[in-house]
């Protein structure tokens, strides 16, 4: 019952019933309840302050009885006054905040920008511009202990890692999304084909219109690694003010990676690490074989993790195996496949190479 509080954001928090039910009305139960959630969690701990004081400071704004013109009139003047962006999570984008914020500033004359910084600041927000975006940006930098969770105006979603910084545009009104990192982050990209996600880092451009990825920096820039879980990457060297399509690049695919190593100047693909099922468990192969053919256990894990795996089909025709899977990885399977056929394989850029002998 707790496990879903790990991954709560501040919108999350102000938006759950039994949240808004203990702010309001706390209980010994309630008490309890919410402090084994904090112990649990601790790095939820200043979200969980923040929402707090969201919720109080909405609930005694709906004691006042409003016109809903007066809350479109009011919400209008504070679109216009604004110019910085209110919260990590665009609150401000919900239909069901719009009209409380109104009612929030029209009570108290409190604004949920001044309640962020009664709360010591939970992420540091400036406003910037950097070289090669144009516009004004928001800046988000993650001083805490933990990852820390955002989400754009477009509705993506960005983990960014302990001491990482990200900058956007506060409004992704142009014809491209652009970000840029330092550090590490993992980012699950809103599809949008009319308006491409571009990221930039020191040495190196990633372009997608709706995908899931992780861009790794290691700390100095020397060796950054851009590594695809669904969708579809493009990642370039690029000098600033060249055009894509003219630069070095690779493309990336679910469970493949592009490395750069700054001391040679080069990009390189090949696998991911520890790659990942990308087929539903409903699809994936079983986790039992009985005398199955070699063959079709090989082209069962290519579908199941969507990794290319070369072999002689016609040295593979007398191999059956009896077996079965847990929760070992692709590397594992094959190290186990290899071992019974008296085979061995390697890893050549983005796809496997079995090499076997023939079954008598």
């Amino acid at each position: 019952m707790l496990e879903k509080y790990a991954t709560y954001d501040l919108d999350d928090f102000v938006q759950d019933g039994e949240f808004i039910r203990w702010v309001k009305n706390p209980d010994p139960a309630s008490n309890r309840f919410w402090s084994l959630v904090l112990e649990t969690y601790p790095f939820q701990q200043e979200t969980i302050s923040l929402a707090r004081q969201i919720v109080l400071r909405l609930g005694a704004a709906t004691y006042v009885d409003v016109e809903k013109q007066d809350v479109d009139d009011i919400w209008q003047n504070l679109q216009q006054s604004i110019n910085q962006p209110v919260l990590v999570v665009p609150l401000w984008q919900r239909t069901w905040f719009r009209a409380a914020a109104a009612l929030l500033v029209l009570v108290s004359g409190l604004t949920v920008w001044q309640i962020q910084h009664e709360e010591n600041n939970l992420v540091s927000l400036s406003r910037d511009a950097y070289g090669i975006l144009s516009g004004d940006l928001t800046r988000v930098s993650n001083n805490t202990a933990d990852s820390m969770i955002i989400r754009l105006p477009d509705n993506s979603r960005i983990t960014l890692s302990r001491g990482a910084e990200l900058r956007y545009k506060t409004y992704f009104t142009d014809s491209v999304r652009e970000v840029y990192l330092t550090g590490d982050a993992f980012f699950e990209v809103a599809r949008n084909p009319q308006k491409p996600f571009v990221v930039y880092t020191n040495e190196l451009t990633t372009k997608v219109l709706g995908t899931s990825f992780w861009i790794k920096t290691n700390g100095d820039d020397k060796h950054m690694t851009v590594a695809v879980k669904t969708g579809k990457v493009f990642v370039y060297k690029k000098a600033k003010g060249e055009v894509a399509e003219q630069a070095e690049g690779v493309i990336l695919l679910p469970n493949q990676q592009a490395d750069y190593k700054a001391d040679s100047d080069r990009l390189s693909r090949t696998l991911v690490d520890e790659p990942l099922p990308v087929l539903p468990a409903s699809e994936r192969q079983p986790t039992t074989f009985d005398n199955i053919p070699v063959a079709e256990l090989l082209e069962n894990l290519q579908r199941s993790y969507g990794v290319e795996i070369q072999f002689d089909k016609s040295l593979l025709t007398g191999c059956r195996l009896t077996t079965s899977f847990n929760d070992e990885s692709l590397y594992q399977r094959l190290d186990v496949l290899c071992e019974a056929i008296n085979a061995t394989y390697k890893i050549e850029e983005t796809h496997i190479v079995i090499n076997a002998r023939r079954c008598l």
